[in-house]
């Protein structure tokens, strides 16, 4: 238990960020996951649509990565393996 106003205010601070960080790399997970089924069943039937599903995701990760929701390498690592994913996706 914290003894000072400031400790008990940095503790509902970091419960609070916490949640949010959460939402956010959750969201951001569900997204790469929506887009890479989308590519697996095949459901894009043109490379405008799947190049709009592809910035879309990787706008969310970058806008993880500025709120300081996950590292600079991992959202690099992430938009990287989701865009082999669909050049391999137009390639076929």
């Amino acid at each position: 238990m914290a003894h000072h106003k400031s400790a008990n205010k940095r503790i509902k601070q970091s419960i609070n960020r916490g949640i949010r960080n959460k939402c956010i790399k959750s969201t951001m997970k569900t997204n790469i996951k929506k887009a890479v089924n989308l590519l697996e069943r095949q459901d894009i039937n043109d490379t405008k649509s799947s190049d709009m599903i592809l910035s879309q995701t990787i706008s969310y990760i970058d806008k993880a990565r500025q709120k300081g929701v996950i590292h600079r390498n991992t959202a690099r690592r992430k938009i990287s393996k989701t865009s082999r994913l669909f050049n391999r996706f137009l390639a076929k």
